[in-house]
């Protein structure tokens, strides 16, 4: 039966490892409550014949860990480590306005993303932007505005990268917009950066 780790106050990426056992080992997180339901996290042989796994943690939530032996292996002495100070900052989302701030039909707008890792290791992540009304209803204004991406980011910056580039078209409502974009865990959805920008359209 897997145990129960619960994280404290801050969210990063937490690495755990069997580095030092004697026997070939399987290592697996979970997460799900009252009892483990969904798996985030599996390796068999980063440090063959021993694993490593890392995931995305976030404040508040409990985690369960399994080290089992791998296949006929008859187990052995395990040696289940939690390196200190392996939490780092989640990976974090930032948006730029490019073209026109206070638009009018006809003017450029667009928008460039800059995706941060901090951490040493690939991150999985889901990343969606769109636009609301002035009145705070989403909107599918442009075919491209409301875009959906997962993939792994890499450590480091990846960016900015031109995620929208497009004229204001006439007709449109007058006011506040905003241009929303999210980054999520994409196993459980949840998430981990948020940008938001603002923008005006004039008659």
């Amino acid at each position: 039966m897997p145990e129960g780790v619960r994280t404290g106050t801050s969210t990063g990426l937490v690495r755990v490892n069997t580095f030092g056992s004697d026997y070939d080992t399987v290592l697996a997180a979970y997460t799900g409550m009252p009892s483990p339901t969904t798996e985030i996290a599996c390796n068999d042989d980063t440090g063959a014949p021993q694993s490593e796994i890392q995931f995305l943690a976030f404040a508040g939530t409990t985690y369960w860990i399994e080290a089992a032996s791998w296949h006929t292996s008859p187990g052995g002495t395990l040696v289940l480590t939690l390196p200190q100070g392996t939490q780092t900052e989640p990976v974090q989302l930032t948006m730029t306005l490019t073209g026109c701030t206070t638009c009018r039909s006809g003017n450029r707008f667009t928008v460039d993303a800059t995706l941060l890792n901090p951490t040493s290791g690939d991150v999985p992540v889901e990343v969606k932007f769109g636009v609301r009304f002035p009145e705070g209803t989403p909107v599918n204004l442009w075919a491209v505005s409301d875009a959906h991406f997962r993939f792994t980011l890499p450590p480091g910056t990846m960016g900015p990268v031109t995620i929208l580039d497009t004229v204001i078209p006439p007709g449109i409502p007058t006011g506040t917009w905003t241009y929303e974009g999210i980054l999520l865990e994409p196993a459980l959805g949840t998430p981990m950066s948020r940008s938001v920008r603002p923008f005006s359209v004039s008659p």
